[in-house]
């Protein structure tokens, strides 16, 4: 039966005079706190055994009301479990003033659920009340799981999976606790929220002989598994030193134990740079560790609400997720690639002494980005180590969904990527974003990022396609400021184009350089090609013949990544050992010359519209999706104001517009060389012109506005509804000015019957155009008349205003 005094922390050791580290164990259900660790000749292993093999580590265990079934059966659940074991530890660590110590823990059976709901609590414990709860997070290290059902159990075979403690001498016969039950909501929430911090700790899954339930979470970073070859009753219990599965599980313990005196002591070097735990006068006999920041932090009455505040600095930088352009990189990324970098010479100085700039700079189409993507993948597992690194990093790209990438929308991603790292807000920050109702300036954005700097030890910035930002001179001067300033703490690395006005600014900075064209070392293009090769598509290949592929794509590749990629595409539907020879041989080797022979297949039926859509891809303002290129089919481009016919015909709209453009159309999603190409006096496609470009696109989206008679409704509880029907609404309101402006005067002339009739007195087209053409919704109160926005948009020259 089970007593109060069976419940809460009790030490088992001392660890002697000095003890470095805490080692916790916790019973599963209907277990006690020493029993389920006491084996049958009565040793009970944490108390007699670990302490000859760990004499300085403090071992403690933890009980809790873990009945099941009977009269007696607890009332408590999952999260008064875990509630109540970070507030004991807490409590009994601020007593002994010892928060700071590294922690380690031994769950058996639902022990390391509870544990699991416990540490994700902890991790989100920033209010100052909490931060004895938020130092547990910090502290832990290292966690054993001995048989812990991750996800639930199922009830057909309950009653022969023994997860609670069999000190009770029976199976439990009762239903399983709803939180246990396979595949439960409440254990599918805990793995996901778990999912997220579970790189923090090293992870050991302990699982018995023929398990009933799956015991590991796969996929979990700094994670491994260990057998033990006992049944689930006896995995946590150990009767002699001589017992082979002790050995092997005190060898890892030892080596937990080492790791924990650097890792935590890290960790709480980076913790205290925002963080302020506790006070003697709530915690009697706790410490008091003082952040930089205390005094902002003592005169602020309010505890703070980190995961709300960062969802607030988010909506006020209104910064672009980069992680969405790594994902893309990565999708296409061949394992392997990379590899000849990341273990060079030179990035190996660059990661681990501060103060290194590294260019790496390459033509278009190199792999670049590629390469980037497995740098960032790179850092972040060395982050992961060193809790008081940051990496941050950001894809600058021609054509992109939220406008022109400038030096401030830059800065601002980099700024978010820095605060979900942090433990804590810098205070100038939060004031800024709690105060301000307009957008940060440039200024303010330099000032709170220096702030952000000084929080870590280490920063990693990533700066792909650097030539594309549309503020070089200004982005130059500032990565200038940082190597300046913050030296003693940066690792900066920027890719571009080997451009000569980059390259004489990116000289002074960088102390490195490398040509990716050039680089002797560089094997990924081989590494692409054997991968792609393996493919089930290239198998009716005979290995001979992909042999001398791969050699032949190798030696004719000269570091185009992206002409490699096609030419492998080219292969895929070969029938036989000639035609497949006939397609290495046929096609140039070089980049725009492939480009050109793709779109000489494409049908001559549809020419012309694919002239339309390669002039739109090559020179809109954002990436389209297909919904809006397919609108482009049904605009009349000859539509004339007097036509008795409608401007637009829906059912002349294509299904899908990239089937006629393919694979032209899905690679300007992918790398900008193929824009570059439409532009090129070498594209033989002579509208994509940019002059004409320009007007084509301009007319079209003046055309398509006109469409809209008197009996649509304009209201604004319409507008969502509108632009679903109509995809291209938005972009041809908003973007045919700055087309027509981009083409010259000349355009705006030859377009301005079609201009005249949208700015009609109360016409429809007016009133659904006006609103979304204006910059800021602030600027609403122009739209007064035709004559008011002509002014506004600097157009009234044209009307004769």
């Amino acid at each position: 039966m089970s007593t109060p005094t069976q419940y809460g922390v009790k030490e088992l050791a001392s660890g002697g005079k000095s003890p470095t580290v805490d080692i916790v164990a916790i019973h599963g259900l209907n277990g006690h706190r020493e029993k389920t660790f006491t084996a049958t000749n009565g040793v009970l292993w944490l108390q007699d055994l670990l302490p000859k093999i760990l004499p300085k580590a403090r071992v403690l265990s933890y009980g809790y009301d873990g009945r099941t079934h009977g009269v007696n059966r607890s009332q408590q659940n999952l999260n008064d479990f875990s509630l109540d074991l970070v507030a004991k530890l807490a409590t009994f660590r601020c007593y002994t003033k010892t928060e700071k110590r590294p922690l380690i823990f031994i769950p058996y059976g639902y022990g390391g659920i509870i544990l699991k709901n416990a540490l994700i609590h902890a991790s989100l414990a920033n209010s100052r009340h909490l931060m004895p709860h938020k130092a547990i997070d910090v502290s832990t290290y290292g966690i054993v799981f001995f048989g812990t059902p991750h996800q639930g159990l199922d009830p057909a075979t309950w009653p022969q999976a023994p997860i609670d403690d069999i000190s009770s001498g029976t199976h439990c016969n009762e239903p399983i606790p709803p939180e246990l039950v396979l595949q439960s909501p409440a254990l599918q929430q805990q793995l996901s929220q778990y999912t997220s911090i579970s790189s923090n700790y090293r992870t050991i899954f302990c699982y018995p002989k023929n398990p009933a339930f799956v015991a590991s979470v796969p996929g979990f970073i700094n994670a491994e598994a260990f057998a033990i070859h006992k049944n689930h009753a006896t995995m946590a219990q150990f009767n002699s030193q001589e017992d082979g599965e002790f050995e092997c599980l005190t060898q890892l313990l030892l080596q937990m134990v080492e790791e924990s005196l650097f890792h935590v002591d890290e960790k709480w070097s980076s913790a205290l740079r925002g963080l302020f735990i506790s006070t003697t006068r709530h915690n009697p006999g706790g410490v008091n560790s003082v952040c930089s920041n205390y005094e902002e932090l003592m005169s602020n009455p309010d505890p703070i609400d980190i995961t709300e505040t960062r969802m607030q600095i988010e909506n006020w930088l209104s910064a672009s997720d980069q992680s969405t352009n790594l994902q893309l990189a990565q999708d296409i990324k061949t394992e392997g690639t990379g590899t000849w970098f990341i273990q060079g010479l030179q990035f190996t100085k660059w990661k681990e002494n501060s103060g290194e700039c590294l260019w790496v700079y390459g033509s278009s189409g190199c792999g670049k980005t590629i390469l980037c993507s497995s740098i960032i993948e790179d850092i972040e597992k060395h982050c992961v180590k060193h809790t008081s690194h940051a990496l941050t990093y950001f894809f600058f790209t021609a054509n992109n969904a939220h406008g022109p990438q400038s030096c401030q929308e830059l800065i601002k991603s980099l700024i978010k990527q820095l605060t979900s790292s942090c433990y804590n807000i810098p205070p100038r920050l939060l004031q800024l974003c709690r105060d301000s109702s307009r957008p940060p300036t440039w200024k303010s954005l330099k000032v709170i990022f220096d702030d952000l700097l000084d929080m870590f030890n280490h920063v990693y910035i990533i700066l792909d396609a650097l030539d594309e930002c549309s503020e070089i001179p200004q982005l130059l001067v500032w990565l200038k400021h940082l190597v300046g300033h913050k030296l003693a703490m940066l690792h900066i690395l920027v890719t571009t184009q080997p451009q000569r006005p980059i390259q004489r600014q990116l000289d002074s900075l960088s102390s490195e350089h490398i040509f990716l064209n050039n680089a002797s070392d560089n094997n990924d293009i081989m590494v692409h090609i054997n991968t792609t090769l393996q493919e089930e598509c290239y198998y009716s290949i005979h290995s001979n013949l992909r042999s001398q592929i791969s050699e032949t794509l190798n030696d004719r590749a000269h570091g185009m990544f992206r002409w490699v990629s096609l030419k492998l595409d080219s292969l895929k539907n070969c029938q036989s050992p000639n035609e497949l020879w006939e397609q290495l041989n046929s096609h140039p080797i070089d980049l725009y010359d492939i480009y050109t022979k793709m779109l000489s297949q494409i049908p001559v039926m549809w020419k012309v519209e694919a002239l339309d859509f390669f002039r739109w891809l090559a020179f809109s303002k954002k990436y389209l999706e297909a919904k809006e290129l397919a609108q482009i089919t049904g605009i009349k481009i000859g539509y004339d104001i007097h036509d008795a016919q409608p401007p637009f015909d829906p059912h002349a709209v294509y299904f899908d517009p990239l089937d006629i453009i393919t694979p032209i159309g899905k690679l300007k999603l992918i790398h900008e060389s193929v824009a570059e190409y439409l532009k090129s006096e070498l594209c033989a496609l002579v509208g994509v012109k940019e002059n004409m470009a320009q007007e084509v696109i301009t007319r079209m989206s003046l055309i398509y506005l006109l469409q809209f008679q008197p009996q649509f409704s304009v209201t604004i509880q319409d507008s969502t509804q509108l632009e679903e029907i109509h995809p291209l609404l938005h972009y041809s309101a908003s973007q045919w000015i700055s087309h027509a402006r981009d083409g010259g005067e000349e355009v705006l002339q030859n377009c301005q019957n079609l201009i005249l009739k949208l700015f009609e007195e109360n016409s429809c087209q007016f009133h659904i155009w006006a609103p979304r053409s204006l910059q800021d919704i602030r600027d609403s109160h122009h739209i007064v008349s035709p004559s008011s926005m002509a002014i506004y948009h600097g157009l009234h020259d044209i009307l004769d205003i």
